[in-house]
């Protein structure tokens, strides 16, 4: 049957998947340049135990460091003018971040990639003799990494307390149809092995 199928330009790899689509009466479906632009900004953030429009809220130091850092972007010329490509998403947080108005990049010294077990990547970067590692990836488990978090300009531990306030802004996010990442970093002392633990969030 899948090979009748397939001869008439329909790709089915499991036949009952056939079946269900037999009983379905409305498909909707996202083209992309027709409902959506596939582009992507940050809308929310959750700082100082506050969930608010991005706009509204005024960012760590350390938030914007990551979103600027915390990429597998590329820099090219298109038209004659220098851009970033890649993924909608790291282009949304590197502009957010300042990445478009110039300056230099902090030297990327290393990178712990994605993947889909980890849900999660790191970079590993140098600021004026010291290296940071900055972390970002999905709340549930970035948040796992983490035993402080950065609120009123200090870094204060991340009790039960506060992650369940964390937790309470990531499903108000989801909820409205977000996209929800968490971002963390740490300071590596000078040959210090690059691990992802003892984490701030951001």
């Amino acid at each position: 049957a899948t090979q009748r199928m397939a001869r008439r330009n329909a790709l089915v790899r499991h036949l009952p998947a056939v079946e269900t689509l037999g009983a379905t009466t409305v498909i909707c479906s996202d083209k992309t340049g027709t409902l959506t632009q596939n582009r992507m900004r940050v809308a929310q953030l959750f700082a100082d135990d506050r969930l608010a429009a991005a706009r509204d809220t005024p960012p760590p130091a350390h938030l914007l460091r990551n979103a600027r850092s915390c990429h597998n972007l590329k820099r090219t010329q298109v038209d004659g003018r220098s851009v970033w490509l890649g993924d909608p998403m790291e282009l949304a947080l590197h502009t957010y971040a300042g990445g478009d108005a110039g300056g230099d990049e902090l030297p990327c010294l290393g990178q712990l990639a994605f993947d889909s077990d980890r849900r999660r990547m790191s970079v590993i970067v140098e600021d004026r003799g010291e290296r940071w590692l900055y972390c970002k990836g999905a709340p549930e488990v970035v948040v796992e990494l983490c035993d402080r978090i950065d609120h009123a300009g200090a870094t204060i531990p991340l009790d039960e307390p506060r992650r369940a306030r964390v937790a309470q802004a990531q499903e108000t996010m989801a909820d409205g149809g977000l996209r929800v990442l968490a971002l963390a970093y740490r300071r590596l002392a000078p040959d210090a092995a690059a691990t992802e633990q003892g984490l701030i969030l951001s």
